[in-house]
């Protein structure tokens, strides 16, 4: 299903919303691939579509995200998913999907539960896997701590949010296995994330750095991905209200990633 990441995504990175109709996203994986010659075999790189987006917006408002992503199964067919997540007003979301162009049963879900909107001093329990998680929020609607609780109900572990003075969270402390951790966080003057020190689960400690362009969008990233320490690069090209049409994605200088997207706006 179209999760609420990919959607809270697509519309924090849109500029003049109030201008935009609907904006059709493709992102493209790049994979490795072979030319043969008369006596050498040639790599070259292969953009292959991953998923498409298509978000429309109503006054500013979005009010409907569909996604299109294709999937190769093992006997060499090719299995399609439509899924779509429309905004009935502030009451409900509507979730559907489309497998091969048959509609299955869709749902209506509330769409503060949807988009996980906390009422203030809201205790939030869910249980996964065999443990128990516990969120609690304040009189803001700021979470603050968070349990995680075996099936027993016995504690392993707990955390504590602070913010500064813009609701920003810039501190966390967990304690895990009688071992206190302490994440830390940056900002810059727009709210953007810049700097991040966390530890991981062997008690290591890991930082992130994040650097941005005038339009708020990341250029770089120098973080650790699957235990791995990896730096990323984004190149854009804008249109004349500030969008990115297209978006190039590098990991330590290799070209992986292609996002293209097209606008269609509301004087056009």
């Amino acid at each position: 299903m179209t999760c609420i990441t990919d959607i809270n995504r697509l519309k924090n990175s849109i500029r003049n919303k109030n201008l935009v109709q609907c904006v059709v996203e493709q992102n493209y994986i790049v994979k490795k691939d072979y030319i043969s010659k008369w006596f050498s075999v040639q790599e070259v790189s292969k953009e292959v579509l991953d998923c498409e987006f298509k978000v429309t917006f109503n006054k500013g408002e979005l009010v409907k995200c569909e996604e299109l992503k294709h999937m190769n199964l093992s006997d060499g067919s090719i299995t399609t998913f439509l899924d779509t997540v429309e905004l009935l007003g502030k009451e409900f979301v509507k979730i559907g999907r489309n497998i091969n162009g048959v509609e299955e049963k869709g749902e209506l879900v509330p769409h503060n539960d949807f988009f996980c909107i906390h009422k203030p001093n809201e205790v939030f329990e869910l249980k996964c896997n065999n443990k128990i998680n516990r969120w609690y929020f304040d009189s803001n609607g700021l979470e603050y701590k968070m349990e995680i609780l075996d099936q027993n109900g016995r504690m392993e572990e707990v955390t504590q949010y602070f913010y500064d003075n813009r609701g920003l969270k810039d501190r966390a402390v967990t304690i895990r296995s009688n071992m206190r951790y302490t994440h830390t966080y940056q900002y810059d003057a727009q709210g953007n994330r810049t700097f991040s020190e966390w530890y991981d689960d062997n008690g290591t400690r890991k930082q992130e750095i994040a650097q941005y362009n005038q339009y708020n969008d990341i250029i770089f990233q120098d973080s650790w991905w699957g235990g791995k320490r990896i730096k990323k690069e984004f190149e854009y090209n804008y249109d004349e209200y500030g969008n990115w049409l297209e978006c190039r994605e590098m990991n330590d200088g290799i070209y992986v990633k292609l996002s293209i997207r097209q606008f269609k706006y509301l004087n056009h």
